[in-house]
């Protein structure tokens, strides 16, 4: 890989050009080199598998899957003070 191509991939994961030129060693630059290219054969690999299981998931498996990327449900009150007088607080 150039040296150009490395500062623009580095770039891509989120790494500030000022940094790369003035704020890393050389070691430091070969050592997030190695972890973003390891980091998105990763996300590679997580899309693959989310693309499989997309083909062939029907259903409730579906929604079990789907349901994982979902935000919590919000805490109401009630919950939080009945949470509370199980571990207890509030007494």
């Amino acid at each position: 890989m150039s040296l150009g191509r490395a500062f623009e991939f580095l770039i891509s994961r989120g790494h500030r050009l000022d940094d790369l030129l003035e704020g890393y060693t050389i070691d430091q630059f070969f050592l997030f080199l190695r972890s973003a290219d390891k980091n998105v054969k990763d996300d590679r690999l997580d899309l693959a598998t989310r693309v499989r299981i997309a083909f062939h998931a029907t259903g409730k498996d579906w929604q079990k899957y789907m349901a994982q990327f979902m935000p919590p449900k919000i805490l109401t009150p009630e919950k939080a003070r009945d949470l509370q007088r199980m571990m207890g607080h509030g007494r």
